[in-house]
């Protein structure tokens, strides 16, 4: 295995190319301290027309499929203001602070969202058909200090599905006190049947929908099948794999 550790962040923001409104900065870190639990994003208006924007915070975690899971997290933060409306252009800075608890031993990973709301406020007519809504979502870590992520290879092994084989189960563990996300993901099988025949397999990119590129957080698992012919059900196999942690 080979691991290289970047100084680098990877945002993911949620909305589509006709935004409506912006939100800077889509990743940030708070600290636990008193210093570090207050920063100040920015929000801008990027239509021609007023708009009504809500800032809301939620959890974020995740499960061995990648699957994101949220709740809401207003009882650790306080956002102000939390709801806005903005003129065409217009920009508003939002004080955005962390009050939940600081005796944490591992980052904790939130999510800070500026939506539009459902809501004319132009005075005129409303107009027939969708009223699209517009969105955005950022990353947000509350850090306790200078540590890094950990991921390893937890485990690997034969996968079957009502008896049926399925492929190669691989599970990798984030052991480290921040996230790390999976970048440039390569994993090498290699089997040896009952002849000594050595058969190959490389997994990359697309053929890791779950893996790829995954932000696993701190003290989580992600696992994935590796589809593979009932030909790997026999004889003894190995696995290796490379990547690029960014965190």
């Amino acid at each position: 295995m080979r691991a290289v550790a970047l100084g680098a962040i990877v945002l993911f923001p949620a909305a589509p190319s006709l935004q409506a409104l912006s939100l800077e900065p889509l990743t940030q870190v708070f600290t636990p301290s008193r210093a570090g639990r207050l920063h100040t994003y920015r929000v801008t208006n990027t239509q021609e027309r007023e708009i009504a924007v809500q800032i809301r915070m939620t959890t974020r975690d995740h499960d061995v499929r990648g699957r994101e899971i949220r709740e809401d997290a207003s009882d650790q933060w306080v956002v102000f203001p939390a709801r806005m409306v903005l003129a065409p252009g217009q920009t508003q800075a939002v004080r955005v602070q962390y009050s939940g608890p600081g005796g944490i031993e591992r980052e904790q990973a939130f999510r800070i969202i500026a939506e539009q709301l459902p809501v004319d406020i132009s005075g005129g007519e409303r107009q027939s058909g969708i009223n699209v809504l517009f969105r955005y979502e950022g990353s947000v870590y509350v850090r306790p200090g200078r540590f890094s992520p950990d991921v390893i290879l937890a485990g690997a092994e034969r996968f079957y599905q009502d008896g049926v084989f399925q492929g190669i189960l691989v599970r990798f563990e984030n052991r480290g006190a921040t996230h790390g996300i999976l970048g440039d993901l390569t994993i090498h099988l290699s089997r040896v049947d009952e002849e000594g025949t050595v058969t190959k397999e490389v997994f990359q990119g697309d053929r890791l929908p779950v893996l790829a590129g995954r932000n696993l957080l701190a003290g989580r698992t992600l696992e994935e099948v590796l589809p593979l012919p009932d030909t790997w059900a026999r004889g003894t196999f190995d696995v290796d794999y490379t990547m690029r942690l960014i965190d």
